[in-house]
């Protein structure tokens, strides 16, 4: 159902969360180099999926997965 980057977000944030896009990215960049922008984009579109659970901080969303 996910793919390979999907399933990597989700292991991180299942691990630990909620978590800020730029949070995933450093954690992401760990073991591939990433886009900022892709993290971004990727997080948002699982969100409209239904996924993942966002939460406004500031001026920046948190996100969290829905489905343990």
């Amino acid at each position: 159902v996910l793919g390979e980057l999907q399933t990597a977000v989700m292991e991180i944030l299942w691990r630990e969360s909620p978590l800020s896009v730029t949070d995933v990215e450093q954690k992401l960049q760990k073991k591939r180099g990433i886009a900022h922008t892709t993290v971004s984009t990727t997080l948002d579109r699982m969100h409209q999926k239904g996924f993942l659970v966002r939460e406004k901080q500031g001026k920046a969303f948190v996100y969290s997965p829905r489905y343990s």
